[in-house]
């Protein structure tokens, strides 16, 4: 028996590392035709491409070789393609490894496409990304969970690109493997730890700490702040505890835009700490925490969060004494965070909210909660003062202010951790003002010590609510502890530009906080880590910003959809985002019923929270329909749209019965929004998706253009002077846009929309652009190009690896970058090249947030708390040099390979040169020129090195 099960273990690790692709390695060619089996070609008869053999990767053998010599974005076909049909076949749910090796050459965007599809629904079945293969042999590895079945004979595994050029490939595989457990970042270490948690008592702030809302279970995001105080007044180990209490005229509230507009209050909330704790699985585990709130019956809860998405919880009853709660639990995954807090979702809402404090949370191995204790002897955080660490300032030589806090344990006899709570002096003083029934005052506290000489000896104070110790121990008092920890501060670049010790002196059983002015003298991004030399010790970097305010009333950047929270929007304003791509104006939320009164009191919340920040919303109108005035049948619908929250957009895509009623709806809406709004958009994607005129229900271009006309015409009749966005939303080589423009589509627009993701070259991505820009001058219509989607994503503190499997979808992992400062300089030169050719103005996308310790990539600009990544500060300092008012006037190549991107405002030029070739070359600055480095600090000197990384030139004229 032994033997027969080694045999099928065997058997079944072979099973699940078969080659699902028949001929992976391009060996076979029966016919001798010079076409590997099993192997063609696809694509739109004008793509001119021949499938052949050549040498294999490593010399040897053979790999294929699809060459593309004519191409033309004509059709959804228009692409240079080597596919296989029919030959592979993936089972719904379970995990797979596509590998191959590739190069390429004359590829203009330097992207490929590899996806696996279902032929008969055209959808793909969890594979969908891509890859930039460079001259050189290259492996590449993608991992997928199938989404759905997927039978061999419905299947297409196609690896395609959108030009001329040559790819090669060999080794192509394709296996079954186990699933696949993602590992969770940062990890708390829990060796050596009796407690995990790091500041569990609050002793060094707050840092760490964030919050949560079990009640917000949104796609785009939670609580993204720590919403809670510090307070001095009360605690159970320590001076201080976290207070957290709701106004309930001001509640914390959660805003998005789609599809259903959103504003929910916050009335169950949480304190989080940062950090992914590992745990063992069927081990039990105990959560302890110290919680009372300023009046009976609220209901406190204990909170695990689970690795694959689960949540664990436990109310509890409060009452107005502190009191230890606790919660043993067995995780059923490998990553765990933990929080406490209070839910006040079952309150009347006419009462007054209550307050909590927390302090001494603990989480343990074991069934019960042991002793409180710190997770160190000696524990340091790091703060600063600043909102998202971000500092504003028009100072040459800024600086950045961090907090350094400590706090070291104490201890009585040999090892036991000292709590006031329970200390033999707090016990006797109040067994000996009950027993005399002595009023209280802070004076008795004084003479009771000093008079019966209980030890430990302690210092008190009274108030209605009975003693309080104000300090411990003496003897432990009178003992210190000296510590000295490194910060060292690291740039864009990840250049180390600063490290300086501080010395601590740090009372036993109390907190030192030293504010410590770190001189870095240039604005940018700045990475601050402070060193202890307890390795164990977990403090976080700080991810810090260094901006200049930005002072423009416009801006040409922006975001689809705006961030949920206000404070999050704020920070985006101060550095140049000043635009919102807001969808709640629908048809259907404004006018629910035929003969309904219009209603923007649920759209008002949505535009306004953005103009009262002092932003700009574009109104878009994303749905032709509304549910009442569609002309889509469901049937039709369910036919060719198997997701169903896919077909409840599509029925609102269809075009309405009644276009004078969508006449009036559009007018209605600019009427009353013309003294807020100045900018509107005409519909999402249309044609070529669900979401609006989708072609694949039989709409046209002539419908999209009938519409856009009639909108057009109303929005110009009740606020003449608007801006009225039109176009397909896709990219400038997409023949949707071109066939828009041709037919006479901008007649009815004052800027054309594009959309785009892709973290292609952007010389390649470009050239359609210009030629685009090119025909709309010859057509006498070069009106403004709004790019109202952008994706650039980039992530060096990823959540959760390996984050591209995980992250966004299909359309966003094809603009994921490999670090953020590779992100941050392709936007840079991206938007320099598309400013250059007729753009405007460019909204990233999306205004969403994660929550603590998720996944928060698809927010661009912020981590938690309003961190900054390093697009912020090149945003920042893109915005304030290139602003709305200038205008492109010419190139000029200083170098082989070198070209600078002139734009002239007022009496200054400003030019964005770097190197094109990626080549870095010496450049001896023309007179009357001075340089800035990426984040806008001036480079002291007539000759620089000019390479990858784009850089600014200005000249007074």
């Amino acid at each position: 028996m032994r033997h027969l099960a080694l045999l099928l273990l065997i058997c079944g690790i072979s099973a699940a590392q078969m080659n699902l692709v028949p001929n992976g390695n391009f060996e076979r060619d029966e016919n001798g035709d010079g076409i590997p089996d099993f192997w063609t070609v696809a694509g739109a008869p004008h793509v001119k491409q021949q499938l052949v053999r050549d040498v294999g990767q490593d010399g040897k053998g053979f790999s294929g070789k699809l060459v593309c010599t004519e191409f033309g974005n004509g059709t959804p076909a228009s692409h240079a393609m080597i596919c296989q049909v029919g030959t592979i076949g993936v089972q719904r749910g379970r995990w797979y490894r596509l590998s191959f090796w590739a190069k390429a050459e004359g590829i203009r965007t330097g992207m490929v496409r590899v996806a696996l599809v279902n032929t008969r629904v055209w959808g793909d079945v969890g594979l969908q990304d891509v890859f930039a293969p460079t001259s050189n042999w290259q492996r590449y590895e993608f991992f997928f969970q199938a989404t759905s079945d997927l039978p061999a004979k419905e299947s297409r595994l196609q690896i395609w690109f959108n030009s001329t050029g040559t790819l090669w490939l060999d080794d192509v595989e394709l296996v079954e493997i186990p699933a696949l457990s993602p590992k969770r970042l940062p990890q708390i270490p829990t060796e050596d730890a009796a407690n995990f948690l790091p500041n569990s008592s609050f002793e060094c702030g707050t840092a760490g700490w964030g919050s949560y809302s079990p009640d917000l279970r949104w796609w785009m995001g939670n609580v993204f702040q720590l919403i809670g105080e510090l307070d001095g007044e009360t605690s159970v180990h320590g001076k201080f505890s976290l207070r957290i209490s709701l106004d309930k005229r001001n509640l914390p509230t959660f805003y998005f835009d789609w599809f259903d507009p959103i504003h929910q209050l916050v009335r169950s909330l949480l304190a989080a700490h940062h950090g992914w704790i590992p745990v063992n699985r069927n081990q039990p585990y105990t959560l302890s925490a110290f919680m009372k709130s300023d009046r009976n019956g609220v209901i406190g809860f204990l909170f695990v969060r689970q690795s694959d998405g689960r949540s664990l919880r436990k109310d509890f009853p409060l009452t107005t004494k502190w009191q230890r709660y606790a919660f043993t639990f067995t995780p059923q995954a490998d990553f765990i965070w933990v929080g406490a807090g209070f839910d006040l979702t079952k309150l009347e809402a006419n009462v007054n909210l209550p307050a909590i404090w927390l302090d001494a949370i603990q989480l343990e191995r074991g069934n019960q909660p042991s002793e409180y204790r710190l997770r160190r002897p000696i524990e340091v955080m790091a703060s600063t003062d600043a909102l998202g660490n971000i500092f504003v300032t028009e100072s040459s030589k800024p600086t950045i202010a961090v907090k350094i806090h400590a706090f070291a344990d104490a201890t009585e006899g040999k090892g036991r951790r000292w709590r006031n709570s329970s200390s033999p002096t707090e016990v006797g003083a109040r067994r000996f003002v009950n027993d005399y029934r002595l009023k209280p005052a802070a004076w008795f506290g004084r003479w009771f010590v000093n008079n019966y000489r209980l030890k430990p000896v302690a210092w008190f104070s009274f108030d209605a609510s009975g003693l309080k110790i104000n300090a411990q121990h003496p003897t432990l008092n009178a003992q210190r502890k000296s510590l000295t920890v490194t910060i060292v501060v690291r740039d864009f670049f990840d250049a180390e530009v600063l490290r300086q010790t501080v010395k601590l002196d740090i009372p036993v059983g109390s907190n030192v906080t030293k504010t410590v002015n770190l001189p870095v003298g240039k604005f940018g991004f700045y990475r601050v880590q402070v060193l202890t030399p307890d390795k164990s010790n977990f403090c976080l970097p700080l991810r810090c910003a260094v901006i200049k305010p930005y002072r423009s009333k416009d801006s040409r950047w922006g975001m689809n959809h705006a961030y949920p929270w206000q404070f999050l929007l704020r920070l985006a304003h101060q550095a140049g985002i000043l635009w919102w791509r807001d969808w709640s104006v629908q048809w259907r939320t404004v006018q629910p019923k035929p003969d309904a009164n219009f209603d923007f009191s649920e759209t008002d919340i949505q535009i306004d929270r953005v103009i009262k920040e002092g932003g700009k919303a574009l109104v878009l109108f994303p749905f032709p329909s509304a549910e009442w005035s569609t002309s889509g049948e469901p049937a039709q619908i369910e036919k060719v749209q198997p997701i169903a929250y896919r077909r409840q957009v599509m029925l609102l895509a269809c075009k309405p019965k009644d276009e004078k009623a969508f006449e009036r709806y559009i007018a209605e809406s600019v009427r009353h929004y013309r003294n807020r709004v100045n900018a509107y958009h005409i519909f999402n994607e249309p044609l070529y998706t669900f979401y609006s005129l989708p072609a694949s229900l039989g709409h046209t271009l002539d419908d999209y253009i009938r519409l856009l006309k009639i909108a057009y015409n109303a929005i110009k009749l009740e606020q003449p002077n608007a801006i009225v966005i039109g176009g397909i939303g896709i990219w400038a080589d997409n023949r949707w846009t071109r066939e828009f423009v041709e037919n006479g589509g901008l007649k009815f627009a004052d800027a054309l929309d594009l959309h785009l993701y892709s973290g292609g070259d952007p010389d390649g991505l470009c050239e359609p652009l210009s030629k685009l820009w090119e025909r709309m001058k010859q057509r006498g219509e070069a009106k403004p190009i709004w790019l109202t989607e952008l994706g650039c994503y980039a992530d060096d503190d990823p959540p959760i690896e390996p984050l591209r499997i995980f992250f966004g979808d299909a359309a966003m992992r094809s603009a994921f970058h490999s670090s953020e400062q590779v992100a941050a300089e392709w936007l840079v030169k991206f938007a320099t090249l598309f400013f250059a050719k007729g753009g405007a103005k460019i909204f990233l996308h999306a205004g969403t947030c994660g929550e603590i310790n998720g996944t928060d990539t698809g927010s661009v600009f912020f981590e938690y708390g309003g961190a900054p990544r390093k697009i912020y500060a090149a945003v920042a300092a893109m915005a304030n040099l290139i602003s709305p008012e200038a205008q492109f006037e010419r190139t000029e190549n200083l170098s082989e390979g070198v070209t600078v991107y002139w734009f002239r405002n007022g009496g200054k030029r400003i030019g964005v040169v770097w190197s094109r070739d990626g080549k870095l070359r010496q450049i001896q600055l023309p007179a009357n020129t001075r340089a800035l480095d990426i984040m806008g600090n001036p480079i002291a000197s007539k000759k620089v090195s000019v390479g990858e990384t784009p850089i600014y030139l200005t000249q007074s004229t």
